[in-house]
């Protein structure tokens, strides 16, 4: 299967190790063209339904 930059794809998280989330969930593909064509591994970010807002968490890690 040819990846390119940018592709959305279906990832399976499983087995989860430690406290990670072991899913099924959709990823897109941050790796180069070039990278994708040449070797095996391919950078992939897992994508989450869930919305966190930066500065909420920011401001938690400052107040404790």
């Amino acid at each position: 299967m040819a990846l390119s930059r940018g592709d959305i794809v279906v990832l399976n998280l499983k087995p989860a190790k430690g406290h990670e989330v072991g899913k099924i969930r959709p990823g897109v593909v941050l790796s180069g063209d070039d990278e994708n064509t040449v070797l095996e591994t391919a950078i992939v970010m897992p994508l989450s339904t869930m919305i966190k807002s930066p500065t909420a968490s920011a401001s938690k890690r400052a107040t404790g």
